[in-house]
Formats: C-alpha cells, sequence, structure tokens
C-alpha cells in the first residue's frame, strides 16, 4: 500500500493492511475501530509534514498480533513493485530510519522515489506500546527520518 506523508511516499506490506479509515477521529494516540483499540502513529507529525489539503487517512496495519494505526498522511493506492527495481536505502537517511525502513523504489507512474517500510521496525522505533512490553522500546531521539 503507497502512503503519502507530505513529499515522501511510503510502502506498506499490503498483507499487514487491515483497514483505510477518514483520519477524524481518535485521541491520545489511539484510535477506536470496529470495537478494536489501534495505537497511532502520526507519521506526518514524525516527519513535520504538513498534509495541505488532502483529507488524511489511518491506515491500519496488523502487525505483533496486534492493531496499529499510521496516520499524518494519505493513501494513494496498491502498487506493485518488481524484484528488480528494488534498491538500496539512500546513505543521507539517519541511523534512525534505517531501523524503520527496508529499501527503496523509484515509482514511475507517481515519478518519485519511496520508502518501502518495516512496519515492526517502525513501531518499535517510534515507541508505539505493544501489549506484553513492559515499557516502550523507542528510540525518541530528534535525529529526523531523512537528514
Amino acid at each position: 500500500m503507497c502512503y503519502r506523508t507530505g513529499p515522501f511516499l511510503f510502502l506498506f506490506p499490503l498483507e499487514e493492511v487491515r483497514h483505510i479509515i477518514p483520519a477524524d477521529g481518535g485521541k491520545d494516540g489511539q484510535i477506536e475501530y470496529e470495537g478494536n483499540t489501534a495505537q497511532v502513529l502520526d507519521l506526518g507529525g514524525l516527519l513535520g509534514c504538513d498534509t495541505g489539503d488532502l483529507k488524511p487517512h489511518v491506515l491500519l496495519l496488523e502487525c505483533m498480533e496486534s492493531l496499529y494505526g499510521i496516520s499524518g498522511g494519505r493513501a494513494q493506492g496498491i502498487v506493485g513493485i518488481p524484484r528488480e527495481h528494488i534498491r538500496e536505502l539512500p546513505k543521507r537517511l539517519s541511523a534512525r530510519a534505517a531501523r524503520c525502513l527496508k529499501a527503496g523504489v523509484y515509482l514511475e507512474e507517481q515519478e518519485q522515489w519511496a520508502y518501502i517500510a518495516d512496519t515492526e521496525g517502525l513501531i518499535r522505533t517510534e515507541g508505539i506500546k505493544h501489549e506484553g512490553d513492559s515499557e516502550s522500546q523507542g528510540d525518541r531521539s530528534t535525529d529526523g527520518i531523512v537528514d
């Protein structure tokens, strides 16, 4: 699933995507959906991106046997990626980003690069509490995803 946050495109594994919902609900970093509560990471806020006139979405992802939300951007649709188009991450990414992202790919249709997200790495690095964790394992350092 392709997700736009400001000028950035992120690709989340389709098998993890459970729902795409409008980002008009939720509070205190959580959102309720069909009787389930999901912890939400504001990816747009993390990157300092403004969604502008786009009505943002929350991607509800199932990872580590729990439901998580990614907000601060807009779902762009499903993108198929030929394996030979996948590239190593650019050197200009921070160490923190390397824990959240797997690779990069140039999307010809959008005429820009996209980052392939590591959902579990993103959840752990950004400190979203996982059921069973005694405390957040996040690295809330001030270095950005992209330097």
